[in-house]
């Protein structure tokens, strides 16, 4: 399985290389430039969980506490799963590949307002990437053991990053993030 999305080929000099298909509606157009371009990923692993139906899954890592998963990692990536253990969380990076087609205005879960698909984590966007933060809880070869999934079983998995935290300059302050995310009034939050 190959998935593409739109490419970023940059030659030295910044212009892109031209030589991308884009994929597009069933169409395929031939790119001179970054916006028509693609980028083609092929996928590490494959995140097995409990998690069957879209509209039973969770929106979330946070709503998904004790919702045990695996990342089978294909052999040819096992090596890079090494050091792994020494981290609690991990990103997961992954492709939305039973999402439907990308919409630009969608009316998140719990809400009754249409809201841009880039200010929610709504899984019809572009490029169908999604991104968690899941408990590593072992590592057994090529499978790692994970709580708080909140992905559907069957994503193809795109890649592993772990999740630490570092310093200071590494963090947004929570409750001005949980604020944003709530969509509070910007001039509300300017005065805080």
């Amino acid at each position: 399985m190959l998935v593409s999305f739109q490419r970023l080929c940059l030659s030295d000099d910044g212009s892109s290389d031209g030589q991308g298909l884009w994929p597009t509606n069933g169409h395929v157009y031939k790119g001179k430039n970054m916006k028509d371009s693609v980028v083609t990923y092929k996928p590490i692993g494959i995140i097995r969980s409990e998690h069957v139906e879209a509209e039973r899954t969770p929106i979330q890592p946070a709503y998904a506490r004790g919702c045990k998963g695996q990342a089978e990692i294909f052999r040819e990536f096992e090596d890079g799963l090494c050091d792994l253990e020494g981290f609690s969380h991990i990103y997961l990076i992954y492709h939305f590949n039973k999402s439907g087609p990308a919409k630009l205005k969608v009316k998140p879960s719990r809400q009754d307002t249409e809201r841009g698909i880039f200010s929610t984590r709504a899984p019809l966007r572009p490029n169908a990437v999604g991104l968690s933060i899941v408990e590593l809880l072992r590592r057994e070869k090529n499978i790692l053991f994970l709580d708080d999934v909140d992905i559907l079983d069957g994503t193809p998995l795109l890649d592993i990053k772990p999740y630490y935290y570092t310093s200071w300059r590494d963090r947004v302050r929570p409750l001005r993030t949980r604020l944003a995310g709530g969509r509070v009034k910007k001039e509300w939050m300017a005065k805080r």
